[in-house]
């Protein structure tokens, strides 16, 4: 989960960081934690944040080909699977939302 704290200061620093880089980055890290603890991943599918080949290109990269990832517009309604996760990660931010605290500066 990136928190709504982490959010905004992501976006709110100097120089923001794009909430496209901040959702590869989660998608980088999620899977990469499914791996470190010896999930044998062979395939993903992914929900795109822009143009979907540069996005599988980048997942590619960043897990040397290990994965072999679907990237697709809309995917959660394409796979059944992609759209389970959407809704279990809907749930886990609604339930962050509602136990955040905002701290004003």
């Amino acid at each position: 989960v990136v928190s709504a704290a982490r959010l905004s200061a992501e976006m709110l620093r100097q120089k923001p960081t794009s909430l496209n880089a901040i959702s590869f980055d989660a998608t980088c890290r999620l899977i990469r934690r499914v791996l470190d603890r010896g999930v044998d991943v062979v395939e993903a599918y992914v929900d795109t944040v822009g143009d979907p080949d540069t996005y599988r290109d980048r997942l590619n990269r960043a897990f040397d080909g290990r994965v072999a990832f679907t990237v697709a517009k809309k995917a959660d309604a394409l796979y059944k699977c992609t759209g389970a996760a959407s809704i279990c990660a809907k749930v886990a931010r609604d339930e962050s939302l509602d136990a955040w605290v905002f701290e004003e500066p």
